[in-house]
């Protein structure tokens, strides 16, 4: 029998799942859609009003100005060195844009045979997700635009957002539901499932061995963490439509939200109980662990409401917390499960 003993805070920086703070930094946008940061500058695709805007982010309060305008339907964005590339999805082309030359125009780069909805970058090649072509290509860009493309990975269900982290390239299965790598070394392409059971996944980021994935169906953001070794799933609630994320310098994430016309940046919330001493702990003990109908708690604290999340970050019940601290999970399907109490760090159990 396993028993998990975990000291919660009154004060409490929820990293975890469905806890999180979605904060809007802009709003009143056009169909924001591809989103990358160079030096705390902030680009957003606005896809229906065929421009990227740009907004600094060391402002208190950031506001957006138009920068880059006459493309048509921008689905993609990636910055390399000073040199921003642009998927324009209803013209199936690639643009770049000089950020060191203000008044510059944008060049044309190179013809897609489909709409461009992914950018990454890879020792002197971008990749680019083909939705509608169901695959991921690659075009040298060394020496210019204009090489011809290379098919990389193929006989996917939309190919939506791709990111590369070393050697190792990152796909959403839009149609499928699901996030596989690849390893670029590799002859042959090989995919490695990461995760399955999304909705609709597109925009991915990768950073610190961390996984995010805008879930564009489900109206969130999936985290990965410690990617393919013990990986633990969570989730962040964000407004309508997530297509794509991006980190700045200080590893702050940030999402554009196509339906609700806005982007904002996953935080973490702090829970304050004011009634409380900040410095007195409270310790929780959940056993049996794992359980087959009944979780008992023990706990120097009462609380009243419990919420019992998934691994995918979906709340599966929730209720009062009994006199008795009994909790029936007897409904459940077997798997890895985590609890929060009264809106606190969640702990986690086992459903047998």
């Amino acid at each position: 029998m396993k028993i998990f003993n975990t000291s919660l805070f009154f004060l409490i920086f929820s990293t975890t799942i469905g806890l999180s703070q979605v904060t809007p930094i802009l709003t009143g946008l056009n169909g924001p859609w591809g989103i990358t940061i160079h030096n705390e500058i902030l680009y957003v695709g606005e896809n229906t009003q065929d421009r990227v805007i740009k907004a600094d982010l060391t402002q208190s309060t950031p506001t957006s100005e138009a920068y880059v305008t006459g493309l048509s339907g921008v689905s993609a964005l990636h910055m390399v060195g000073d040199t921003l590339y642009i998927g324009e999805r209803n013209a199936n082309q690639i643009s770049t844009y000089n950020t060191n030359d203000p008044a510059g125009d944008r060049v044309f780069c190179t013809t897609a045979a489909f709409p461009p909805v992914g950018l990454a970058y890879r020792n002197g090649s971008i990749y680019v997700a083909e939705r509608e072509g169901n695959k991921v290509s690659r075009t040298n860009v060394t020496s210019g635009c204009g090489s011809p493309f290379n098919t990389v990975a193929d006989d996917i269900s939309q190919a939506y957002g791709i990111a590369i982290d070393g050697d190792l390239l990152y796909c959403s299965d839009a149609e499928g539901g699901f996030v596989f790598s690849i390893n670029l070394t590799d002859k042959q392409a090989i995919k490695d499932t990461i995760i399955t059971g999304l909705l609709t996944p597109a925009g991915l980021l990768v950073q610190n061995n961390q996984l995010y994935i805008a879930e564009f169906g489900n109206d969130r953001v999936v985290l990965v963490d410690n990617i393919g070794d013990d990986q633990v799933v969570t989730s962040f609630s964000v407004g309508n439509g997530p297509l794509a994320v991006a980190a700045d310098s200080n590893d702050n994430v940030y999402v554009t939200e196509f339906t609700a016309n806005r982007v904002s940046r996953l935080g973490q919330e702090v829970v304050i109980n004011e009634t409380d001493d900040l410095n007195v702990s409270v310790e929780v003990t959940l056993y049996p662990n794992p359980a087959v109908n009944i979780l008992q708690l023990k706990s120097t604290k009462q609380f009243e409401n419990y919420s019992i999340i998934d691994v995918l970050g979906t709340v599966v019940q929730k209720g009062l917390v009994l006199s008795d601290n009994q909790l029936n999970v007897e409904n459940l399907i077997p798997g890895n499960y985590y609890i929060s109490f009264d809106q606190n760090a969640p702990v986690e159990f086992i459903k047998k």
